[in-house]
């Protein structure tokens, strides 16, 4: 089979784990061939890929350092293909009071948050462009409307990418790319049982919720299934909540 004859190519960043490992299984299922970036081994994602009829490569890439993306993405063409959809995943949400946190701190939230969404756009959107087709789906957060202590590098990260979103949704579209951001409520993923207590679950699901049921990987993979498809079409510079209704817009 020639490279990308019958499956379409989705590159997702932060797929070793949680929501990133399960946007990458949903993918597969829909005809996906994977390119995985992470600090971690993306080892058991590709596992699941390939259980799933996907090709996947993986690599251990710093989503911050513009040299290493972009030998990434070059990586991508040469083993699968060119890129079709592009999920901006990798995040870290480190939970420290304002008064506390130190510029060095701040810094590094915007570059993992922010800034790699920038590269990888960067290093994949060429391609996009000259094909006449693409998705970019950025990864954003219900914190955003939400008034939470303890967070506000993460808060201002992840207005920065629903801000970044619209602004390349705009200048995209005329290439047929759409650009669309996902927030996501809490999710149990691995790290959100590691960071949260039980008791924070309960008061989530039945106090903030309106829809009382604890969210997991697969209620959010349904979004990004659909923004990737051509069903999306028309759908660009939206940020879509996925939070059983604990924010509303």
């Amino acid at each position: 089979m020639a490279l990308n004859e019958a499956r379409r190519v989705a590159v997702v960043s932060g797929a070793a784990t949680g929501l990133g490992r399960a946007y990458s299984q949903r993918l597969a299922q829909d005809g996906f061939d994977l390119a995985l970036a992470d600090l971690d081994p993306c080892d058991e994602t590709c596992t699941e890929v390939e259980a799933a009829g996907g090709r996947c490569l993986s690599r251990i890439v710093d989503v911050t350092d513009a040299g290493a993306v972009q030998k990434f993405a070059a990586e991508v063409a040469e083993h699968l293909g060119p890129c079709d959809v592009l999920v901006n995943n990798a995040g870290i949400y480190p939970i420290v009071g304002f008064d506390d946190l130190t510029f060095d701190e701040y810094r590094r939230v915007m570059e993992v948050n922010v800034d790699s969404v920038f590269l990888m756009v960067k290093a994949f959107v060429d391609g996009m462009r000259i094909r006449g087709s693409g998705r970019i789906i950025n990864i954003a957060t219900q914190v955003i409307s939400m008034t939470l202590p303890n967070v506000a590098a993460y808060t201002a990260s992840k207005m920065a990418v629903v801000g970044l979103t619209r602004a390349m949704a705009k200048e995209l579209g005329p290439h047929n790319i759409t650009v669309n951001a996902v927030s996501p409520g809490l999710v149990r993923t691995e790290t959100n049982i590691a960071m949260n207590p039980p008791e924070i679950w309960e008061m989530v699901k039945t106090h903030s919720q309106v829809i009382p049921r604890t969210l997991m990987p697969g209620d959010i993979t349904g979004v990004i299934s659909f923004l990737a498809s051509e069903d999306a079409s028309l759908v660009t510079g939206q940020n879509l909540y996925v939070n059983a209704g604990a924010v509303m817009s």
